[in-house]
């Protein structure tokens, strides 16, 4: 059985997690700002792509982007997307995390670094951010479902990331969905899983993500076991309860 794609064999790593062209979080997942504090809602087309040009140095070629709105020592976007300049260079994913109320960006990864075929962006499967204060601290962390597809071979992964003063870090990767049935035949070599996740209360007043896993084959690799799952978040980790 060949390995399942993910977005490290891209190159990608979840401190410079892969951007789309589109934001999906789930409507259920979607928290109110941290208690006392107000987001401010990114901007809509044509003025998110113009502001994505600005911060990923894209003057040339196609740009995708997706936004979401922070809040962490005031109202902030991370700008999340890819820099196409058309060129045969390759491409770019880029971050920025931007000053919602300035449009200044406080920080950029990526820019530039056209480290990456141009079918990479093909690839990409899933692409949802959340914005969520999970442990009540009154600043946002971010959770992240991220993946790639291609050849039969579906991989998905959920991410919690704490926000630095110079990009995202990973506090804890969870394998969210593994495919491999369109590309193998063979029963015993099956992976198939895949999961769903809401936020649930946690510890302490905390937040907690709570993933249900289903399996439609035999699983292995990466996969959690069929079930509920809980994670906890101690500002550095992400922790399953027992």
């Amino acid at each position: 059985m060949k390995p399942l794609l993910s977005l490290t064999a891209l190159g990608c790593t979840v401190t410079l997690a892969c951007g789309g062209a589109a934001t999906t979080a789930a409507p259920a997942n979607t928290p109110a700002a941290p208690s006392g504090r107000s987001r401010i809602d990114c901007p809509v087309e044509p003025a998110l792509t113009a502001l994505a040009r600005q911060h990923f140095s894209a003057d040339r070629g196609d740009v995708g982007v997706s936004c979401v709105a922070i809040y962490r020592d005031g109202p902030r976007w991370l700008l999340d997307g890819w820099h196409d300049p058309g060129d045969a260079e390759g491409v770019a994913f880029v971050q920025a995390y931007v000053d919602a109320a300035s449009g200044a960006a406080l920080w950029t990864t990526g820019a530039g670094e056209f480290d990456f075929p141009s079918g990479a962006i093909d690839r990409i499967s899933a692409d949802e951010w959340t914005a969520v204060d999970l442990d009540s601290d009154g600043k946002d962390e971010l959770v992240h479902v991220s993946g790639t597809s291609a050849q039969g071979y579906d991989a998905q992964s959920l991410d919690v990331l704490a926000i630095t003063d110079s990009g995202l870090a990973s506090a804890g990767t969870v394998s969210y969905l593994e495919d491999n049935t369109a590309a193998d035949d063979d029963p015993a070599a099956t992976v198939s899983c895949r999961s769903t996740w809401k936020l649930v209360a946690g510890p302490g007043g905390a937040k907690a993500l709570e993933l249900t896993v289903v399996s439609d084959g035999a699983v292995a690799g990466g996969c959690l076991s069929p079930g509920r799952h809980v994670f906890t978040w101690s500002g550095t980790a992400l922790t399953e309860l027992p």
